[in-house]
């Protein structure tokens, strides 16, 4: 299913973006837009946390829970932050395919996918291709930009209308579980 990540990070780490979008985007747009990462460092200026410090120390105790982050160091005016390798990194990048994952895994039987985090990542339901990237040839393709094609469905930060839209497309509509 996840290949690298356990399906209980995939559960925690997208609950946290479903329960909290709120909290989720002010965390992408305050504090990760300012971080700098080399390698499998993240380098956090304290400054930038002083209104969101709650939503820092909440997703970063998931990446601690899933040993994600193997050390935190506080030195002065910022924080490091090692991670376990450096396509860790990647979480709030690629944060929109563990949400159409998480959102497959809870609509449909059988699920099968590519390494969550390699370039061309799609997911595969039956013969029916999900992916991200318009410009390869998938039969959905999922954005955070509204598109007005058939082919594409936009995530608006709310993960119960965005499973609603997945079911309703109509060539995915035989593989729903069966509840």
């Amino acid at each position: 299913m996840v290949n690298v990540l356990s399906y209980d990070f995939l559960i925690d780490f997208t609950n946290y973006i479903i329960i909290y979008p709120i909290k989720w985007y002010n965390f992408l747009k305050r504090i990760i837009n300012k971080v700098t990462f080399y390698y499998n460092i993240m380098i956090i200026p304290k400054n930038i946390l002083e209104k969101s410090h709650h939503i820092y120390k909440e997703i970063i105790s998931i990446l601690e829970k899933h040993e994600i982050i193997t050390n935190i160091i506080e030195n002065g005016d910022i924080i490091i932050l090692y991670l376990k390798s450096k396509k860790y990194n990647q979480l709030f990048t690629c944060w929109l395919k563990f949400i159409v994952l998480r959102a497959c895994i809870d609509l449909f039987e059988e699920v099968k996918c590519k390494e969550i985090f390699s370039e061309d990542f799609y997911i595969v339901i039956g013969n029916y291709k999900i992916g991200f990237d318009n410009n390869r040839d998938y039969d959905l393709i999922i954005t955070l930009n509204t598109k007005t094609s058939e082919r594409f469905l936009t995530y608006s930060y709310n993960y119960y209308n965005f499973c609603e839209e997945i079911k309703n497309s109509q060539y995915l509509q035989k593989y729903l579980k069966q509840v």
